[in-house]
């Protein structure tokens, strides 16, 4: 982390610098590219772990087990796919514990072939999941 706060501020510094010199239409589109950026930057991808398995009952399709891989609770750790819009999965989700979703926790089974995105608060970009 420290590495990447470091690179972070120098980032910022030089976009100051570089903003000084534009013009206001230029500022505000540089600055809210770097807005979002930096937010990707400190918050990323979610930080999950995320296995599955065969559901029991066959017809069933299959179970993610997603793993906070953080020593912070995550929360309102939620699951979507093109299909459908997110659901959440999980109020708070522990450090190093880990949530098993499928057929019953969510709107249809967990098909392979399809990818999920798994996100939580706090964080811009969703994990993306594909069961091959």
């Amino acid at each position: 982390m420290k590495i990447k706060s470091i690179k972070l501020i120098a980032i910022v510094v030089t976009a100051a610098m570089f903003l000084s010199a534009c013009d206001e239409a230029q500022r505000k589109e540089i600055e809210t590219k770097l807005f979002f950026w930096v937010n990707d930057v400190v918050s990323g991808i979610t930080p999950v772990d995320v296995a599955y398995r065969r559901s029991i009952w066959d017809s069933k399709g299959y179970v993610l087990e997603i793993t906070n891989a953080t020593d912070k609770p995550l929360y309102n750790v939620t699951v979507s796919c093109d299909k459908w819009n997110d659901r959440i999965v999980a109020k708070q989700l522990n450090p190093h514990d880990s949530v098993e979703v499928g057929w019953v926790e969510l709107p249809e089974p967990i098909w392979k072939g399809i990818t999920y995105y798994i996100g939580a608060n706090g964080y811009s970009k969703k994990m993306d999941v594909k069961i091959e």
